[in-house]
C-alpha cells in the first residue's frame, strides 16, 4: 500500500538511487581485477596483451594496430628526448643460443629499443645499425637491419674471418628527427637558404634561393634553371635591380633555425650515433658453414656493382665478397700496387672527377699519389670549392675535380654561380671519340632540401648517361653513392638519414643503365669501420679509390 502511495517524484529519486548504487558496486568490482593495468617501471623486451577490451581508435592506435596505447602512456607522443628511443636504454641479444659460428655462417642479433623513461617502444621507423669487428686484427663488417615496426630489430652478419668478434649495434638517429626534417620541408622548403647578390652600378641587393618557385615574403622570383643546367632554382626578385645582375651566391652561416623550441630539445648526444651497451662476443672457426651468403666475384659486370655483395676490412685491407682483397697484395706492397694499376688505367686518359669535397679529398690522394703538377698556380684558387685540374704531360694523364650544380652550398664566401657545373652538362660534352673516365657524386649538399630535389639531379643526368653512351660508346661513368657519418648533433645540421633514402633513388633512376653505369656503394664500409667524419679518413679514402680502380680500371 506505501509502495502505491508513492509519489512519482519519490519513484524517480528511488531509481536513481538504486542505479547509482549498482555501478559503484560494479566498478569497485573491476577495480579489484584491474590492478596489473598499472605498467611496470621498466618492462623489459616481450608485451603481453593484458585486456581483450579494445582501446578507442586514435590516430597512434591506428598508426600501431593492435597496441593497446593504454599499456604505455609515454607514447601517446608528447615530443620530448625522453619519449625517443635510447641507445643507452635499449638491448642487444643473439637469437641463438650458441656463441660459435663458421666462417660464412649467419650471425642474427635482436635489437629491442627503449625510451628514456625505460619503456619498450612499439614503433619502428630508427635508424638502428649493427657490425662486427675485432679490433686487433683491424677487422669489421657491417650487417643488415630488418625493421619490424614495433620497436624490434632483427640483424644478420656475416663473419668472413676467423677470430675473437664484437657485435656491435647502434642507434644512429630516432624516428623523430626524420619526421622533424619532412616537417621542415613542408612548411619552409629546407634546412637552410642559399643567398643571391645582385649588382649593377654600386647598387646590391640580396635574395633568399631554393629549388622550388614559391620563395617567402617574394612576389617574384628570378627563374634560373635554364642558367643553371635546366634544373629548377629560383630566387627572390630583387626590388631595385633585373634578374640578369646576378653575380654570385653563398649559404650565410648563423642563420634562424627551422626548428620549433620543443624540436631543438631533440639535438641532444643522447640521441644520435649511440651504442647499444652489452656487446656480444662470438667465436668464428674454420670450416665449411650450412648457410651461405651472398658472394662477390672477382670478374664482376658493371651491373654486378649494383647488387649488395658484402664487404669487410681485415688488416685495414677491404675485401670484397669471400676472402680476397681488391689488390690482391698485403698492406705493406700497397702503395706500388696502387700507383701502378692507376697509372696504367689513366695513361692517355682524364679523370673527372664531379661531385663535393669528398671527391676533391680523391682529387688531392690521387694527385699526391702520382705526383701530377697543377695546372693553375695557387695563388689563383680563390677557395676549396674552385675547379682545380692537374696534369702528367709525361704519361699525357690529367685528373680534374669540380663542384656539381647548385644546391650547392659554398659557405659564407660569395662564390660566382659559374663555378658550379651540373653533372650532365659535363657529360653532354663529351665528345663521341672520347675514352675519358668520370666519377659522379651527388649528396650532403641536397640534404637541405626534400628528396625531390635530389631525384630530379639523378633523373636529369640519366637522360644525358642514355645519350652518352650511345655517342661516345669508349667513355667510362661510375657513380659513387653515400657514405655514412655522425652528424654534429644540433639543430639545422643533417646527419646521413639520407644516404639510405638517395641511395633507393639511384637505383631506381639509373636502373636501365646497369649494364653501362658502375655503381661504388661505400655504405657498409663506412658503417662496418664507424666513421665519424663528412669527409672520411686517409685509410678508408684509400680503400674507397681502391674499389674504383677495381672495377674502372679492369
Amino acid at each position: 500500500m506505501r509502495l502505491a502511495r508513492m509519489s512519482t517524484v519519490q519513484w524517480t529519486f528511488t531509481v536513481i538511487f538504486i542505479v547509482w548504487s549498482y555501478r559503484c558496486v560494479h566498478n569497485l568490482f573491476q577495480l579489484k581485477h584491474r590492478r596489473h593495468f598499472r605498467p611496470l617501471p621498466k618492462p623489459r623486451f616481450h608485451l603481453h596483451s593484458i585486456s581483450k577490451r579494445k582501446a578507442k581508435p586514435t590516430n597512434s592506435s591506428l598508426m600501431f594496430k593492435g597496441v593497446n596505447s593504454s599499456v604505455h602512456p609515454f607514447q601517446k607522443h608528447e615530443l620530448s628526448p625522453l619519449n625517443c628511443a635510447r641507445a643507452s636504454e635499449s638491448k642487444l641479444q643473439l637469437m641463438s643460443k650458441s656463441h660459435i659460428y663458421r666462417i660464412g655462417e649467419k650471425i642474427e642479433v635482436r635489437i629491442q629499443t627503449f625510451n628514456g623513461h625505460g619503456v619498450p617502444m612499439i614503433r619502428g621507423g630508427d635508424l638502428v645499425r649493427v657490425w662486427i669487428k675485432e679490433v686487433a686484427k683491424g677487422a669489421c663488417a657491417a650487417g643488415s637491419v630488418t625493421d619490424n615496426q614495433n620497436g624490434t630489430y632483427t640483424a644478420t652478419i656475416i663473419p668472413r674471418w676467423t677470430g675473437n668478434v664484437t657485435v656491435m649495434a647502434a642507434i644512429a638517429a630516432p624516428r623523430e628527427l626524420i619526421d622533424m626534417f619532412h616537417r621542415v620541408f613542408r612548411s619552409n622548403g629546407s634546412l637552410n637558404t642559399m643567398m643571391a647578390r645582385f649588382e649593377k652600378g654600386g647598387v646590391s641587393e640580396e635574395s633568399p634561393c631554393l629549388p622550388y618557385p614559391h620563395i617567402r615574403g617574394f612576389s617574384k622570383a628570378c627563374n634560373f634553371s635554364k642558367k643553371v643546367g635546366g634544373l629548377p632554382f629560383y630566387c627572390g626578385h630583387p626590388v631595385n635591380l633585373q634578374c640578369h645582375n646576378w653575380v654570385a651566391v653563398r649559404t650565410p652561416p648563423g642563420q634562424a633555425g627551422r626548428f620549433t623550441q620543443n624540436e631543438k630539445k631533440l639535438f641532444i648526444k643522447e640521441l644520435f650515433h649511440q651504442n647499444i651497451p652489452g656487446r656480444l662476443e662470438v667465436k668464428v672457426v674454420k670450416g665449411k658453414s650450412k648457410q651461405k651468403g651472398p658472394i662477390g666475384t672477382r670478374n664482376s659486370t658493371y651491373r654486378s656493382t649494383w647488387s649488395r655483395a658484402p664487404g669487410y676490412f681485415l688488416n685495414w685491407n677491404w675485401h670484397q665478397g669471400e676472402g680476397h682483397t681488391l689488390s690482391d697484395e698485403g698492406h705493406l706492397e700497397r702503395k706500388d700496387t696502387f700507383v701502378n694499376r692507376l697509372t696504367r688505367c689513366l695513361a692517355n686518359r682524364r679523370l673527372w672527377l664531379i661531385g663535393d669535397s669528398t671527391l676533391r679529398q680523391w682529387f688531392e690522394f690521387i694527385s699526391q699519389k702520382l705526383h701530377t703538377v697543377r695546372k693553375y698556380a695557387s695563388e689563383e684558387i680563390l677557395h676549396p670549392h674552385q675547379p682545380v685540374l692537374t696534369e702528367d704531360r709525361s704519361r699525357n694523364m690529367s685528373i680534374f675535380w669540380g663542384p656539381h650544380g647548385l644546391p650547392f652550398h659554398h659557405g659564407s664566401v660569395w662564390h660566382s654561380p659559374d663555378v658550379n657545373r651540373a653533372a650532365h652538362q659535363y657529360l653532354d660534352a663529351v665528345t663521341p671519340v672520347s675514352t675519358d673516365v668520370y666519377i659522379i657524386h651527388l649528396y650532403v649538399h641536397f640534404n637541405a632540401f626534400s628528396e625531390g630535389v635530389f631525384r630530379s639531379h639523378v633523373r636529369r643526368l640519366a637522360d644525358s648517361l642514355d645519350k652518352l653512351f650511345a655517342r661516345s660508346p669508349k667513355v667510362k661513368v661510375a657513380v659513387k653513392g653515400p657514405h655514412a657519418f655522425h652528424g654534429l648533433n644540433k639543430a639545422g645540421f643533417v646527419d646521413d638519414y639520407f644516404g639510405p633514402v638517395y641511395d633507393s633513388i639511384l637505383r631506381s633512376e639509373l636502373q636501365h643503365l646497369q649494364e653501362h653505369v658502375i655503381y661504388l656503394d661505400y655504405w657498409d664500409m663506412t658503417v662496418a669501420c664507424e666513421n665519424v667524419h663528412i669527409h672520411p679518413n686517409v685509410t678508408i679514402v684509400q680503400a674507397m679509390i681502391d674499389v674504383m680502380i677495381k672495377h674502372v680500371c679492369r
